[in-house]
C-alpha cells in the first residue's frame, strides 16, 4: 500500500481533499471535477445565464480552536486547510469563472465568536452546517455576490 492510501484508511478519503495529489486516482478526481465545472461553465454560459462557483466548507476548515485545526492538520500532513477552495479559485482564474470561497470567512467568524459551524449534539464540528453555519455561510454568500457585482 502507498503511504497515502495508508492514510486515507485513518483520515478518511473525504479528507484527502486536503492534499494535492500524489497518485494517478486522485490526479485524475481534480482533472474530472475541474473539467466538468468548466463544462458547466459552457453550458450555462451557452444558454445565457451568468455561472458563479460558490465553494463551502468542512467541518476541520472551521473549527473555532486554532490549536485543534492544528493538531488536525498536523496529524495528517496537511499544510493548507483551504487547499480544495484554492485550487477552485486557480481553476476560475484560469477558465474566467467568478469564484466565491467562504471557508476563510467561516473559520474567522468561528474563531472569533468561538462557535461550532459544522454538525449538531455529540457530532458537534462534523457533518452538515447547523444553523449558525448556514446563517453565516448565506450572510457571506451574499455579501460576496453583492460586493463583486457577480450577476450583473
Amino acid at each position: 500500500k502507498s503511504d497515502l492510501f495508508a492514510r486515507s484508511e485513518e483520515l478518511g478519503t473525504d479528507n484527502l481533499v486536503y492534499l494535492e495529489p500524489t497518485n494517478a486516482v486522485w490526479n485524475d478526481a481534480w482533472r474530472v471535477t475541474e473539467g466538468l465545472i468548466v463544462q458547466m461553465r459552457d453550458d450555462v454560459s451557452g444558454a445565457g445565464a451568468k455561472f458563479v462557483v460558490v465553494t463551502l466548507s468542512n467541518g476541520p476548515q472551521v473549527l473555532p480552536d486554532a490549536n485543534l485545526r492544528e493538531r488536525f492538520k498536523n496529524r495528517f500532513g496537511i499544510t493548507d486547510l483551504f487547499y480544495p477552495d484554492n485550487r477552485i479559485k486557480s481553476l476560475g482564474l484560469r477558465e474566467g469563472i467568478p469564484v466565491i470561497t467562504i471557508a476563510p470567512d467561516l473559520q474567522n467568524f468561528a474563531h472569533q465568536n468561538n462557535v461550532f459551524l459544522h454538525g449538531f449534539g455529540a457530532d458537534i464540528g462534523n457533518g452538515h452546517w447547523n444553523v449558525a453555519g448556514n446563517r453565516v455561510a448565506g450572510e457571506s454568500i451574499a455579501k460576496k455576490i453583492c460586493e463583486d457585482a457577480l450577476l450583473k
